[in-house]
């Protein structure tokens, strides 16, 4: 992380991502939340601005007790989570039928996505 505005262009591009994330209402993004744990990072603050402020963003809310090693905590909650958010947004059957745009592959490829051999969904890898 940058102290002091420095190295410059890693603040330049975390500046960018900071643009992308409050302006790309088209892009979704994701946000689980857990109850707090050991260690926990996010707090009701820091998620009541990412509402606010992150264009596009969809935010899963559990009961579930997590802390700082949240996919060690909750894994199943997370995959299930997951899977279901990309289906919502069409990500899977885009895959399984072979109609998805070079746009929604790089994103999928972004986020460590390989498409399944059936509409049934996505791997993650």
């Amino acid at each position: 992380m940058p102290v002091g505005g420095e190295p410059a262009d890693v603040v330049a591009r975390i500046n960018r991502y900071d643009d992308m994330l409050m302006t790309s209402a088209g892009v979704p993004k994701l946000l689980l939340t857990f109850q707090p744990g050991p260690g926990t990072m996010m707090g009701a603050e820091l998620i009541a601005w990412c509402a606010a402020d992150v264009a596009g963003i969809d935010i899963a809310e559990h009961d579930l007790v997590a802390g700082h090693h949240t996919p060690e905590d909750q894994p199943d909650a997370i995959a299930t989570t997951i899977a279901a958010w990309l289906n919502k947004h069409a990500f899977a059957s885009a895959f399984a039928f072979g109609d998805a745009d070079r746009h929604t592959e790089q994103v999928a490829r972004n986020l460590g996505i390989r498409p399944s051999a059936s509409a049934a969904g996505l791997t993650i890898s």
